[in-house]
């Protein structure tokens, strides 16, 4: 015969056990939220892979937790598997032991913005200063519209120009340069419009024939024009 305590232990422990689930999953959204958006998917497919393993799996001396290892608490993962990097969730560059024949980010920007230069027949001038009023050279930026990368690429704009990886240094300045170039064609070489539309969108432009009347690209084609003036 089962005792009403006995009862209510076990429907004790289920509000706590929901509870922890509840506490759980929101700890995974608020984490997801802190990740540099090219990590999210990267840690829901990991996180998966690492609760399958879980659930086949005892914990034993071959099994690691990735609460010791400062993860998912109530995640394990078995030895070999690869584990939630915790450099992910800090907004830094995943840590790897530095190669002497390894560029540097500011290598890398320079050397892509130089074959892309004399890709495209573009000044290198033009797009270090579209780079720098974009995103500042953060290749982790994001605007509140959605452009991504270096260049701020708006996603159907990356499709369009094969951007895979819209943060990835090299595939993002081929991107932007590719489509920079294509407005200056399309705008038969006019700076002001090729500029006014890689910010606002060539029919934004194509609708006054000029810089539109938009606080924010008048001051972004101002300010990119100013710095090659310099």
């Amino acid at each position: 015969m089962i005792s009403f305590d006995s009862l209510s232990q076990q429907s004790q422990g289920l509000e706590n056990f929901t509870k922890r689930m509840g506490e759980i999953t929101n700890m995974g959204t608020t984490l997801k939220s802190r990740m540099k958006p090219e990590f999210v998917s990267m840690f829901e497919s990991r996180l998966q892979g690492a609760m399958s393993a879980s659930a086949t799996s005892k914990k034993s001396e071959s099994v690691t937790s990735v609460k010791d290892a400062g993860y998912h608490p109530f995640v394990y993962i078995t030895s070999g598997s690869e584990a939630l990097d915790p450099v992910m969730l800090q907004y830094k560059e995943p840590v790897t032991k530095v190669n002497k024949t390894e560029k540097t980010k500011d290598e890398r920007i320079s050397g892509k913005v130089a074959q892309v230069s004399k890709r495209y027949g573009l000044p290198e001038d033009l797009v270090h200063a579209v780079i720098k009023t974009e995103s500042n050279y953060d290749q982790y930026a994001v605007s509140r519209a959605g452009a991504m990368g270096l260049m701020q690429l708006m996603p159907q704009t990356a499709l369009d120009m094969g951007v895979k990886m819209p943060f990835d240094i090299e595939q993002n300045i081929e991107g932007g340069a590719k489509y920079l170039k294509q407005m200056l064609v399309r705008y038969d070489g006019n700076l002001e419009k090729a500029l006014a539309a890689y910010n606002a969108g060539p029919h934004r432009v194509d609708a006054v024939n000029g810089v539109p009347d938009i606080d924010e690209t008048q001051d972004y084609v101002a300010k990119i024009t100013k710095m090659l003036k310099k």
